[in-house]
């Protein structure tokens, strides 16, 4: 089933189309996550930019989010 990742839907959830084995043992849980994160945030362009923001890359990460990411 193809899945819009931008839908509201609850069916579109990541969480209801992991892998139940997967979910279930915790192996890929949080790559599937990081997955649908970056699909949503950036469609996968790393070079992307939020016109409105600082938010920049795969994760959309703001300026302010960043520089307290590299100084923990």
């Amino acid at each position: 089933m193809a899945v819009d990742p931008m839908s509201r839907d609850a069916r579109a959830s990541p969480l209801r189309t992991a892998d139940p084995a997967s979910a279930a043992s915790g192996d890929g849980a949080v790559d599937q996550l990081v997955g649908w994160i970056v699909r949503v945030e950036s469609g996968g362009n790393a070079h992307a930019r939020n016109p409105l923001s600082s938010a920049t890359g795969l994760g959309q990460f703001i300026s302010s989010t960043w520089l307290r990411m590299i100084r923990t």
